[in-house]
């Protein structure tokens, strides 16, 4: 009965989350990727992500920061590399766009 009363007061979270990022901002679909982990907070929270929003948090910066988070399946690279095991999830490699397109809803 506790927990039914702790997830009542608990905030909803966002559909969406815009980071700051070169060339683009990178808006994140939270809403999606809790989806796809089937409502499971704690697929990514916390051991990949603060489950506040942090930008520093992401540790995903640009150029090698992205092949480092991959090759250590950290941060995004969690799901996000190689001959990825997750249904839906993409490599980062050549697929910029994916994550850095501000339009994204």
């Amino acid at each position: 009965m506790v927990a039914v009363l702790l997830l009542a007061q608990a905030p909803k979270p966002p559909k969406s989350l815009t980071f700051v990022g070169k060339p683009k901002n990178i808006v994140f679909g939270h809403a999606e990727h809790v989806k796809a982990a089937g409502g499971k907070c704690d697929t990514c929270h916390p051991k990949l992500f603060p489950q506040k929003f942090d930008q520093s948090a992401i540790k995903f910066k640009g150029g090698m920061m992205h092949k480092t988070a991959v090759e250590a399946k950290a941060s995004c690279g969690f799901c996000h590399h190689p001959n990825s095991e997750v249904k839906g999830a993409f490599d980062i490699k050549g697929n910029c766009t994916q994550c850095h397109n501000e339009k994204k809803s």
